[in-house]
């Protein structure tokens, strides 16, 4: 049986915003309470219309340790926002609910230093199968914020070994306190790069990051998941993104140091536009109705300035030109071409 103290005060709250993932949820959650007792599983379900809230509403008639908090559809910000300020453990854990954790996750991320705000562990993405070498054990302290931030605009982690994401917040244990003392969260207003911003606030304000070559956590790639789906408005999304990355960058006086790579994510921001909405493969569009959309992205005085940069992306800089140009026929060949790889 758990006992109340526990229940009350669990070491880790392990935050699940919910959205219609009934096919992959059972084995979220069941990955998650293979743990000892000392956790809480705070699932947040976003309005789901499929029977997603039903699965944690009968798991939690088998295990007290999950709680289940229901909101109309808002989006994953609000979701996990909402968690936070439910957690009542020590640490915070977010885990996507298409996702898995792997067997001894808990007894990883509970063996952290007292002096942390924040650990990295490793992913493992889908069924990749890796070398056994790795990074060492790392610590990353003030000096080290905007190496960290560098290698997120590259979406890269800090090393060639080292096997995680840096713009995600999953796979990685957060100080409670430290969030809510700095009033860290993620902007409910952004529902695109919401990941991208929070960790560059938690990791710019952490006096001390510690990383641990070790994984906890599985992603687990499928079809019709934000990564691969339609987005009818990128464009104005995308915008609201790349205004509040630079309004963060100026605030933490790191701006200057990080314009190229902040005009090369507007770039990136440009092709997720091209992707996700004007050339969605999914999604049939006139002629007409492409060209009035790269009309719309051209309008915009943010891609402007980043078509104005030179890319040192060849690929990237050709796609830029044929942006400029409102090339749609050209364009919707490469983008094709792209959605096959």
């Amino acid at each position: 049986m758990i006992q109340e103290n526990i229940l009350k005060n669990p070491l880790v709250s392990i935050i699940i915003p919910i959205y219609n993932t009934e096919k992959y949820l059972l084995r979220c959650l069941s990955s998650v309470l293979e743990s000892p007792e000392n956790i809480e599983v705070i699932c947040v379900d976003d309005g789901s219309t499929d029977h997603s809230l039903r699965i944690c509403e009968e798991l939690k008639e088998r295990d007290a340790r999950v709680r289940i908090f229901t909101q109309k559809h808002q989006g994953v910000a609000v979701a996990r926002n909402k968690g936070l300020s439910l957690a009542r453990g020590n640490w915070i854990f977010f885990v996507d609910s298409d996702d898995v954790v792997l067997p001894g996750y808990y007894n990883l991320i509970a063996d952290i230093e007292l002096c942390n705000d924040i650990c990295i562990f490793d992913v493992i993405w889908g069924n990749k199968k890796y070398d056994n070498e790795r990074e060492n054990e790392r610590r990353f302290i003030k000096n080290d914020k905007t190496f960290l931030i560098t290698k997120m605009f590259e979406s890269k982690s800090f090393s060639d070994k080292a096997r995680t994401s840096l713009r995600s917040p999953c796979a990685k244990i957060y100080r409670r306190k430290f969030l809510s003392d700095n009033k860290i969260e993620f902007p409910q207003n952004v529902k695109i790069g919401e990941d991208f911003l929070f960790n560059i606030s938690a990791f710019f304000i952490a006096a001390t990051i510690s990383y641990k070559p070790v994984d906890v956590y599985q992603q687990i790639d499928r079809e019709g998941s934000a990564t691969n789906s339609y987005v009818g408005d990128m464009i104005e999304n995308d915008i609201l993104f790349q205004k509040e990355l630079k309004r963060r960058l100026i605030q933490y006086g790191i701006y200057d140091q990080l314009e190229a790579m902040y005009y090369s994510e507007v770039k990136s921001g440009i092709m997720r536009c091209l992707r996700k909405q004007i050339f969605y493969r999914g999604k049939k569009k006139s002629f007409g109705e492409k060209k009035k959309l790269l009309g719309q992205l051209l309008n915009k005085e943010i891609y402007l300035e980043g078509l104005s940069y030179k890319d040192s992306n060849k690929k990237r800089g050709l796609i830029m030109k044929l942006v400029k140009y409102k090339c749609v026929l050209s364009l919707e060949i490469i983008m094709k071409i792209e959605s096959r790889r």
